[in-house]
């Protein structure tokens, strides 16, 4: 946990223009990144790739809440950094899984090693 909670710090500190932190809704772990993160960069906790509603609505859980809720038009236009990290019990399957989401809203085919991994 400690180890996941210095590389988020670390990750934001490279001033990416937002966060993505994957991990279930009930991960006090995953929600603490989350409040690291934000203080660096507009940060959003998702449970996995369905999160990624579209280019202009995201699901997320605020730590401010108990339930998800929808933002509007959180990933900007044009080229960004994006920085993501995942609690300590995500699989890394979802993780690629978001990172794919990510690059079709963005029409961006994933690379052919991607894709074979997933396959497999």
């Amino acid at each position: 946990t400690q180890d996941r909670q210095d590389a988020v710090a670390e990750l934001a500190r490279t001033r990416p223009d937002l966060i993505l932190v994957v991990g279930g809704f009930n991960s006090s772990n995953t929600g603490h990144l989350r409040r690291i993160a934000a203080d660096f960069a507009p940060a959003f906790h998702i449970d996995g790739p369905d999160c990624l509603i579209s280019a202009s609505e995201i699901r997320h859980k605020p730590s401010s809440q108990t339930e998800p809720a929808i933002a509007r038009e959180w990933l900007p236009a044009g080229p960004l950094s994006i920085g993501l990290t995942a609690g300590a019990s995500t699989p890394n399957r979802v993780t690629g899984e978001v990172i794919e989401r990510l690059l079709a809203l963005r029409g961006i085919e994933p690379p052919d090693w991607m894709r074979q991994g997933s396959a497999e």
